[in-house]
């Protein structure tokens, strides 16, 4: 099996712990099979997201999230909704800098249970970490 394939089906689920997976599978996982889109027969929604996170001084975080490896798993708020739990997929370019917008894919961790339906039309969401902090905002691509 093609490793970039083993990749995907890590994202959603249903690899074989045992793959060994590098940061380039990753990143030729993103380019060649187009991982930001509805796995409906995995269970699994994905969606884009432009993000800015707030620098220090803002309040923001200290240090960025670093995308390379994934994992990042903050909350998004959205007024009069329930806190949204979202994971980050991986990503080559994985690296922010405060202020400056990128796009990125992810995961509704949730999903079917919670309803993520009002992140399409929200503007802003709030990226929130610990229950309270905001440290970015977001908006559906």
């Amino acid at each position: 099996m093609d490793a970039a394939v083993r990749v995907v089906l890590e994202i959603c689920r249903y690899a074989d712990p045992s793959i060994s997976v590098t940061r380039s599978h990753y990143g030729h996982a993103r380019r060649t099979l187009g991982v930001a889109r509805k796995c409906e027969d995995m269970r699994m929604t994905v969606a884009l997201f432009e993000v800015t996170f707030l620098s220090e001084d803002e309040g923001g975080r200290k240090s960025l999230p670093d995308l390379l490896e994934g994992g990042y798993m903050p909350h998004l708020l959205v007024q009069g909704s329930p806190q949204l739990g979202v994971r980050f997929l991986p990503a080559d370019d994985g690296e922010f800098v405060a202020g400056i917008p990128a796009v990125v894919a992810m995961e509704f961790l949730y999903e079917p249970n919670i309803d993520y339906a009002p992140l399409k039309t929200a503007n802003p969401i709030a990226i929130v970490e610990g229950g309270v902090k905001i440290v970015g905002w977001a908006q559906a691509k």
